[in-house]
């Protein structure tokens, strides 16, 4: 008969802990899973946060371009106040910064005419042996340059004793009795290579009137000339920052204008020469008035 032995064995695990251990390693888990909660959510606010930033200089600086667009080509007090009351309180835009330059320029065809030469008021000059020039009447009216290698004899004329030079002025000498009488010169271009013999300077008596061609038209009686018309493409670039973050969004503008010699780009800031004219372009129907802009495109950068 088989005597079995039974004991307890003495490999039996110990067990008293394992549930706070368990407790522990559970606590800890929450804990990181709620730090990256927090974590994630704080990130995500500031990612809100500086989209909203970045969205309001985009507002900022669109609205300020569209403004100026819109009053283009004034930019006096009242606009810069005008555009400025649409920026929010958090964004700064230097108005004085803004930036337009002009890429192109066209005359219109069929628009606009120079100095007509159709004019009331004539020129009564007769030249002497001595190469003087003696003049009669109170005004005489040249549509063009004048020249005289001496002097001209204006003593002989009544009233103001007015010459209207639609040009340049040369009076090469500036004695005689051209500098006893009073008498004026009015031109609409400049003196040139005058007083340059005999030692004389330009008489005190004698004034010398720079006008406008527009004056000179007037002054002769004919009809004033019509003022040139052109179309200009023009780009607009503001700036805006937003002033806790340093975001920034730079919004450019392309638009085209119409207006006359005297609202229009300068003709040197379109590339074109001072004594050049503008090449000839055909009438845009959508801009069928002087003054009038019409947005080309719009495009956006972001610092």
């Amino acid at each position: 008969m088989i005597n079995l032995n039974l004991r307890k064995s003495s490999f039996v695990p110990y067990q008293r802990g394992s549930i706070l251990l368990l407790a522990l390693v559970m606590i800890l888990v929450l804990s990181l899973v709620g730090v990256s909660a927090v974590s994630s959510t704080n990130a995500n606010l500031k990612i809100a946060e500086n989209q909203q930033r970045q969205f309001d200089v985009q507002l900022d600086a669109e609205n300020i371009a569209t403004c100026r667009i819109a009053n283009y080509p004034n930019a006096n007090v009242a606009v810069v106040a005008l555009c400025g009351a649409m920026v929010a309180e958090t964004t700064d835009i230097d108005l004085s910064s803004e930036d337009d330059q002009c890429v192109a320029q066209g005359y219109i065809v069929g628009t606009g005419s120079d100095a007509g030469n159709d004019l009331d008021c004539d020129w009564n000059e007769t030249r002497k042996h001595d190469g003087h020039h003696s003049f009669s009447g109170s005004k005489n009216c040249q549509n063009s340059s004048y020249t005289s290698t001496w002097h001209p004899h204006l003593h002989h004329m009544s009233g103001n004793r007015e010459l209207w030079i639609n040009g340049d002025v040369t009076i090469e000498h500036c004695g005689g009795c051209f500098k006893d009488h009073t008498s004026e010169i009015n031109y609409t271009g400049s003196i040139v290579n005058s007083c340059t013999k005999g030692g004389y300077s330009w008489p005190s008596v004698v004034k010398k009137n720079k006008v406008s061609v527009a004056q000179f038209n007037l002054a002769a009686g004919g009809t004033p000339a019509t003022e040139k018309e052109y179309y200009s493409h023009v780009e607009l670039t503001v700036t805006s920052t937003h002033e806790a973050s340093g975001a920034k969004a730079t919004v450019v503008k392309g638009f085209k204008f119409r207006g006359t010699a005297s609202s229009s780009p300068e003709k040197t800031k379109c590339g074109i020469g001072v004594d050049a004219d503008p090449k000839n372009v055909a009438s845009d129907p959508l801009l069928p008035q002087v003054g009038q802009v019409r947005e080309l495109y719009s495009y956006l950068l972001i610092d």
